[in-house]
Formats: structure tokens, C-alpha cells, sequence
């Protein structure tokens, strides 16, 4: 059958999609609730929709591929890709119609060992933890007002603070004080340079690799003591590797991560880092829970996706911002996710269970 035998109804083809998904869990015997797809547009104006499939102990990520792909491709869907994570994540891309594509994650049951009590905030006393969250204030600082109420949220916050802000060691400290872990939110070229520009001292891709590791450095410095680093932008600066080759040789110096925020198909990340040393982490685009968006029931429905990626995997990490509204939906969600064994925790908590998996 044609691709085009799903049609052109976006709406109806996304009925069509999650029931097909819920078939193949299951034919594996996985237990509800099943897939729940979340549809966006991309800047062509595909519509690309996104779901997790959390496999129990005895269902590989294999079995999980043939039954889905399987079943999609005899609804008239076309298999474009597949890739593998480290920690066994199975990542397949569809597509299902001239303007729809599907991309399909199968998260393998999550090593034994994680699950502690933990108190997650002020307030919330003692519960077990099911699953792992780590949320990022991403540009932490540039609103030091609006960061600030984060800080009175029974959560433990991680921020990213970017070394080219004003004030930003202060804005550092003022987390380290709140009880929130600290990043350094670094500064790299993106793909629409100098269109999208990430601002002074930025890593770019011209540079010298004895100028990256010495902006590098000096970041650092304006900033202060951190756990670890993220991309501030960067999508065109992860896919060189001489770039980043001379920004993880001067982290795994300092023995720090780095987290790859840009979505990017052809980061050089994850294999620089295995070859460095170096722990790294690469976020999918579930991360960014409220990027662009200003009605809080939108990031609340993203919440919702990110919350059931979380309880899937074990753990997951989350980008936020400073901004009322979301500020608005954790007030409302953080008690219910304590409740439900959803610990906000500090990123180096995740990033450990990461590696454990």
C-alpha cells in the first residue's frame, strides 16, 4: 500500500497511528497505557509526531522494531530510519503521509538498582522514586527576577547559566544558594549564524581548536564552579568535530559533561565523547517543554509527554525557562508528580543513572 493510502487528515491519521501502536503493545504483551502520539509542526510545516513505548523486563527493542515497523508499513506507512542508543533506546522514523512522519521510541525496561526514596522538595515528604527528572533553567540569570521564583519550588532545579550575561557568576552563586545544581550554558554557533547570533565569545566554527579550549576556559571562569556543560544554541558548531573535539579535551581535563541540547541528526558528540572520555548526554526534542510557547495548557500537555518519557525510561532530562507560565504549571504539577514517584532531582542524579543504564 502507498504511503498516501493513510490520507492527508492529520488529525484522523494520528487516531489511526495510536490505535495501530496500541495493537502492537499489545501483541507484546506490554500493559497500558499505550502510546499517546504528540504532533507538531516542524519550520517546513511537517507535521511530526512523537511517541514513547516503554518495554517490560523480557521484550527487547528488537522485538519491539519487527511488531511496530510491521505493522505501520502494512498500514501504508514508510520506514524511513533506525538508530540505537547507548543504553539500548530504539529511535525509528516513519513517514506516514506527504506531510506527516512519525518518530518512535522503544525504551527498554530500565536497569534494577535506581529506584531509592528520596524527599523531591519542601513539603512533599518521603516518596519512592519510579522515575528520575532533571529539569534545566535554560539562560538562567537573564531574568534574575522571573529565576528567582524557581527557586521557592519544592524541586531541585538545574540552571544553565550563559557566561555572556550580565552578572552571570552572581546569578551562579544565587543558584548555588537555592540548592540548585549549576551549568554553564556555553555559547556555540548555530545554523542560522549570524542571523540567530549566541552573542560575544561564542564557539565558532572558524576558530582555532587552541582558541575554542580557550574560550572554553575562560566561560568557565566567568562563571564559576559547575557540574557540567550544555549547548546554548550550537546546532552547526556539534556537528564538527574538530569543534568539538577541542571542547570536550578541555572538559575531560576539568572532568566535566556536556549536554547536547540541539536535536542535531549529525552530532559528533556521542562518539567524540566515548573516544574522549568524556560523559555526555544527547536530548531529544520531548527536552524542550516550553520553548516558544506562552499558554500554559500547551506546556502542561508537554509536560505530560515529558512526564511520560520520564516514567518509560526511568529518567529524563527537561529544558524550561524562567517564564511566568511555567512557573504556573509546576506550581500545579510537582505535588501530583511526587505522588506518582516523579522525583525532580539534580541533573548529576540523572546523568548517574544514565550511565548505570
Amino acid at each position: 500500500m502507498a504511503t498516501s493510502g493513510l490520507g492527508h487528515n492529520t488529525k484522523r491519521v494520528k487516531r489511526v497511528l495510536e490505535a495501530e501502536l496500541a495493537r502492537g503493545s499489545k501483541e507484546l504483551g506490554l500493559r497500558p497505557p499505550y502510546p499517546a502520539l504528540l504532533c507538531e509542526p516542524d519550520s517546513g510545516g511537517t507535521q511530526l509526531c512523537t511517541g514513547i513505548v516503554g518495554l517490560t523486563p523480557g521484550v527487547s527493542s528488537i522485538q519491539g522494531n519487527v511488531i511496530f515497523t510491521r505493522r505501520l508499513t502494512a498500514l501504508g506507512a514508510g520506514f524511513i530510519s533506525g538508530t540505537e542508543d547507548r543504553d539500548g533506546t530504539v529511535r525509528l522514523k516513519y513517514r506516514t503521509g506527504s506531510k506527516m512522519s512519525l518518530a518512535l521510541e522503544l525504551v527498554p525496561a530500565r536497569a534494577s538498582g535506581l529506584d531509592t526514596t528520596v524527599t523531591p522538595g519542601k513539603g512533599l515528604g518521603r516518596v519512592e522514586v519510579k522515575c528520575r527528572l532533571a529539569l534545566i533553567i535554560e539562560d538562567y540569570g537573564s531574568d534574575r527576577t522571573a529565576s528567582r521564583r524557581f527557586a521557592d519550588l519544592p524541586a531541585t532545579f538545574t540552571a544553565a547559566v550563559r557566561p555572556n550575561i550580565p552578572g552571570a557568576q552572581a546569578a551562579a552563586k544565587e543558584a548555588v544558594q537555592a540548592g540548585m545544581e549549576v551549568l554553564l550554558d556555553l555559547p556555540m554557533e548555530p545554523k542560522e549564524y549570524p542571523t540567530r547570533n549566541p552573542g560575544d565569545n561564542a564557539i565558532l566554527v572558524d576558530l582555532s581548536g587552541r582558541e575554542i579550549r580557550n574560550r572554553v576556559a575562560r566561560a568557565l571562569d566567568t562563571v564559576g564552579p559547575v557540574h557540567g556543560v550544555k549547548t546554548y544554541m550550537g546546532g552547526l558548531a556539534v556537528e564538527d568535530r574538530d569543534v568539538m573535539r577541542a571542547v570536550l579535551e578541555e572538559l575531560r581535563d576539568r572532568r566535566l559533561y556536556f549536554i547536547d541540547a540541539t536535536q542535531s541528526p549529525y552530532t559528533a558528540v556521542s562518539d567524540l565523547g566515548q573516544e574522549l572520555g568524556v560523559e555526555t548526554l544527547l536530548v531529544s526534542s520531548i527536552a524542550e517543554v516550553d520553548e516558544g510557547r506562552t499558554s500554559a495548557s500547551t506546556i502542561a500537555i508537554r509536560f505530560q509527554d515529558l512526564l511520560r518519557r520520564c516514567q518509560a525510561k526511568g529518567y529524563a532530562v527537561g529544558i524550561i525557562h524562567a517564564k511566568p507560565e511555567t512557573h504556573q504549571v509546576l506550581v500545579r504539577l510537582l505535588p501530583k508528580m511526587a505522588q506518582d514517584g516523579i522525583a525532580v532531582m539534580s541533573l548529576t542524579e540523572v546523568m548517574r543513572a544514565h550511565a548505570l543504564e
